[in-house]
């Protein structure tokens, strides 16, 4: 009984520790820096997007994105506005 009691204690802790902390930032030496944005650049002709009810997955070089409606924004960018250097 003492056993179930502790693996319980040790779970419930865990889970209560794990949604208090954020995503969003994190920390260097103490101090707590908020996490940058990132750009993600899709080439339609070279990379594959798949769909899939409120997900988007991006295959982008060999790598995978995934996109979440509530999570994340969209905002989309001509490359043709881009100057070439």
């Amino acid at each position: 009984m003492k056993k179930i009691f502790l693996i319980l204690l040790l779970f419930g802790a865990t889970t209560i520790y794990s949604q208090t902390t954020s995503s969003y930032f994190f920390y260097i030496n103490g101090k707590k820096f908020v996490k940058p944005v990132k750009y993600i650049l899709y080439n339609y002709t070279k990379d594959a997007k798949k769909t899939s009810k409120k997900r988007i997955y991006f295959y982008i070089q060999g790598e995978m994105f995934v996109f979440l409606s509530k999570k994340h924004k969209l905002d989309t960018c001509n490359i043709k506005c881009l100057k070439k250097k």
